[in-house]
């Protein structure tokens, strides 16, 4: 399965490994390994996971608040990462969000 990451899902990832290192040395990396073991899960085995409706599935991070959004079309082998989302934040704010091509 090819994961494809929306660019403000990147850019959520790498503001939250930010947010963490400023906190601790090394949290920021502990962070960024947990969301690579999180994505090689959803690549696994992507229909495993909470749909939430309107081809939007989840994937709630262990030890972390945090969530991962996506879609996946069986049949392309491709998962969409539409944001990577703190808990705490608006429900929905990146419901408008598109991928190119």
């Amino acid at each position: 399965m090819t994961i494809e990451i929306h660019p403000e899902a990147e850019a959520e990832i790498t503001d939250a490994v930010r947010w963490y290192e400023e906190r601790s040395a090394k949290l920021g990396v502990r962070f960024l390994a947990q969301v690579t073991l999180a994505l090689q899960k959803i690549a696994d085995d992507p229909s495993r996971f909470q749909s939430v409706g309107g081809g939007i599935q989840v994937y709630r991070m262990d030890r972390w608040p945090y969530k991962i959004m996506y879609a996946y079309d069986e049949s392309a082998s491709l998962v969409r990462v539409v944001c990577v989302m703190h808990n705490k934040r608006r429900p929905g704010y990146w419901s408008d969000r598109q991928f190119e091509g």
